[in-house]
């Protein structure tokens, strides 16, 4: 019984060894799977770390390139602006230029552009499906970017103008920046190279008309040429005057009489000393005849008070038993004798301002000014060293030039004396005067001003310049205390 048991043993356990070997291999063979397993499944979690480092590294990149496009468009931008504005402050002195799309106008940008982005919007080339080019600029071919810069529509016709840097339609160029004559009322003709070409007043810039309506009649006063549809007041000579002129016209001596005596009393706020004849002299308003064969008499003081015409006149006469005898004197400079001929007097000798003419029919202010400038001539020609200097000089008197100039240089300060009282009254901003061409006080007399300032003639112009530098200087009354002791301004 013991041996069979053991041998059921024996075969009991015997046949169980098998079972446990064949769980254990299974076993194994899981534990390596699933080692597998984890490991491609580790190194599928590094690689999409790894994918999206790359992809935050990417993205980041991109950023910092959008952040550097965006910084350069805002300085291009700037830059642009800046362009455009200092440009558009500089007078271009003609408008003209056309052209198309193919390179005959174009937007003004920024010139460091590379064509590789729009001229407008600043976008890439590259991300635009369609693109155009003008004067070397590119531009997204849409609607926005290449537009008319003076009604926004889009410029599509194949052609444009170019205004202050920036494409417009040609329509708009012509109705909008294309002047028209304030003669015949046409809008002005293109020159020979294509240009808009035309002609303005030297002081009214928005005074323009046709080059060939240079010759046209103009204002005796203010010089602008006459309008067809506005024609200017005759005033029964070859003369003309403008609506805005007439408004004040003097026309009558009896006119004068307050103007001089404002005149003298602006003389005395210079601390100039008036002498008491020339509230005494007669102030006469005479027509253009007679004051032009008034100027070419021996007794006239002076040519007259400068202008396109002569506009005023200071007689006088100078009384007393004399004769002009030659004397030779040394002129230590160029070191030679030369012979003069100097009036000696034998008696008492005096000097008389006999009237002071002014042309009829200008304005106020102008008629003033003419009269201050008059005055001058008056108050030289009283002055008790005149006869002296008459003698020292042979009876040449006072240097033109030197004395035409002091006279417009107070011309000159009696306009701004008058400005001055004119702000407090007219309140007008609109200069320079609109299409309608009117012209207040205030506008009128910065032109008389203007005139002086920009005179040509080496008498009274440069005459002028030379003794208005010498007035902020040292003033007026030394001024003409030297010419009575010299003839001249001082150098």
């Amino acid at each position: 019984m013991g041996d069979d048991y053991h041998d059921q043993d024996s075969v009991w356990f015997g046949s169980s060894q098998p079972k446990a070997s064949s769980s254990s291999a299974s076993r194994s063979t899981q534990e390596e799977l699933d080692a597998e397993m984890a490991r491609k499944l580790q190194e599928q979690m590094d690689m999409e770390d790894t994918k999206q480092e790359l992809d935050d590294l990417e993205a980041a990149r991109k950023l910092q390139a959008e952040e550097a496009d965006a910084k350069r468009l805002e300085d291009d931008a700037k830059f642009a602006k800046e362009l455009y504005l200092s440009e558009k402050a500089s007078d271009p002195g003609r408008v003209g230029g056309g052209g198309g799309r193919g390179g005959g106008g174009g937007r003004r940008a920024d010139p460091s552009n590379d064509s590789t982005h729009c001229a407008t919007c600043g976008k890439s080339m590259h991300l635009v499906r369609s693109s155009l080019n003008a004067l070397g600029q590119s531009y997204c071919n849409n609607d926005s970017c290449f537009s008319c810069a003076l009604c926004a529509e889009a410029i599509n016709d194949g052609s444009f103008q170019v205004f202050e840097g920036s494409p417009v339609h040609s329509s708009c160029f012509t109705a909008h920046v294309v002047p028209s004559c304030v003669v015949c009322d046409c809008k002005v003709p293109t020159n020979s190279q294509g240009h808009y070409s035309y002609n303005k007043h030297p002081f009214f810039q928005n005074w323009k008309y046709c080059a060939s309506h240079e010759d046209s009649r103009r204002c005796t006063s203010c010089n602008r040429v006459e309008p067809r549809r506005a024609p200017f007041a005759q005033l029964g000579d070859s003369r003309v005057l403008c609506d805005s002129c007439c408004r004040t016209t003097i026309l009558d001596s009896s006119e004068l009489a307050p103007i001089w005596s404002d005149v003298l009393s602006f003389l005395n706020d210079l601390d100039l000393l008036v002498w008491p004849e020339m509230s005494k002299i007669p102030i006469l308003s005479v027509d253009f005849q007679t004051l032009n064969d008034k100027v070419g008499q021996k007794r006239s003081a002076h040519v007259g008070q400068g202008g396109p015409i002569t506009r005023g006149l200071c007689l006088t006469e100078t009384e007393g038993e004399g004769v002009m005898m030659p004397q030779f004197s040394f002129d230590p400079r160029r070191n030679n004798f030369s012979l003069q001929h100097r009036h000696y007097s034998f008696g008492a000798s005096t000097a008389h301002v006999t009237a002071i003419l002014v042309l009829s029919g200008l304005p106020k202010l102008l008629t003033g000014s003419i009269l201050a400038h008059e005055a001058i001539h008056a108050w030289l020609k009283l002055h008790p060293g005149y006869l002296s200097l008459i003698n020292r000089t042979g009876g040449e008197g006072f240097d033109k030039q030197s004395e035409e100039g002091v006279c417009q240089l107070v011309a000159h300060l009696y306009l701004a004396s008058q400005e001055r009282t004119l702000t407090t009254h007219d309140t007008s901003s609109s200069f320079p005067p609109g299409d309608s061409g009117d012209l207040n006080e205030k506008h009128l007399n910065q032109f008389f001003k203007f005139s002086i300032e920009t005179e040509k003639s080496p008498i009274y112009g440069e005459g002028y310049r030379k003794a208005a530098a010498l007035y902020e200087q040292i003033g007026l009354e030394p001024i003409l205390q030297f010419m009575v002791e010299n003839g001249t301004l001082p150098c």
